[in-house]
């Protein structure tokens, strides 16, 4: 219910009490109400609100909440990680969207097809020392669309002088146990010889063309670079270590 008070046919100058009469506008008619009757007419549906604040998804960020006074709410798309997409679950029902890597579910077909490059850098290991014979491991994972997957090659770039002298393999486990690609503790890295050079280790470039081997890997690895012979001064080279999806 609502009323309008008469402020005019108050009582000037002197206080209302109340069981004064007060005269009332209700309904388009004039009534006189005892003002005691104000309070409840003049708080009918009314409220305070003294703090307004917004909630927003994860994916926005929410700026000048609570308001208690005067201000504004705003919200913005908030920061997210490199390489993440934004969307439902990798299996199983529909649920609600969120930042995450791609898996191979998420891609069509085609760019699975035998035709597609399954090709991917699996790890590197910048300034390999190779005036080192001590194990350097070097870390590999595939990209969240492989599962299963192998070393394709191996490469050996930007080295930081000529590396006449360095010889080893690379390893599949540490302390120089189960050598891969054709490497052995000979192999050379003599065709380093200036910073735009890089070799690669790859099955018909290593062991005179016969069959490189390799493993079969499913999820993260390490393998090791570790050479038998030191080139005998400083001297660095960046290894990459290029990955091909069996899946």
């Amino acid at each position: 219910m609502t009323a309008t008070v008469k402020i005019s046919a108050l009582p000037a100058g002197a206080a209302v009490g109340a069981a004064d009469l007060v005269p009332m506008v209700q309904g388009g008619t004039t009534v006189q109400q005892p003002a005691s009757a104000l309070k409840t007419f003049c708080n009918a549906g009314v409220g305070t609100v003294t703090s307004v604040a917004l909630a927003a998804p994860a994916e926005f960020s929410v700026s000048g909440s609570p308001v208690t006074g005067a201000g504004a709410l705003t919200f913005a798309k908030a920061s997210q990680s490199a390489n993440l997409v934004w969307a439902g679950p990798t299996s199983g029902g529909a649920a609600a969207p969120t930042f995450r890597g791609l898996v191979a579910a998420d891609l069509p077909a085609a760019a699975l097809s035998a035709g597609a490059s399954r090709l991917f850098l699996a790890g590197k290991l910048a300034g390999a020392n190779f005036n080192s014979t001590a194990d350097q491991a070097i870390a590999l994972a595939p990209p969240a669309w492989v599962t299963n997957w192998i070393v394709a090659e191996v490469v050996v770039a930007n080295p930081s002088t000529s590396l006449t002298a360095a010889q080893g393999a690379f390893y599949a486990a540490a302390s120089k146990t189960n050598a891969f690609f054709n490497t052995s503790a000979t192999t050379s890295y003599a065709n380093l010889t200036a910073a735009n050079r890089a070799q690669v280790m790859a099955a018909n470039q290593i062991g005179g063309g016969g069959a490189a081997m390799t493993y079969l890997y499913s999820g993260s690895t390490t393998i090791y670079l570790s050479l038998t012979t030191a080139q005998g001064g400083a001297a660095t080279a960046d290894v990459y270590v290029i990955g091909m999806s069996l899946d």
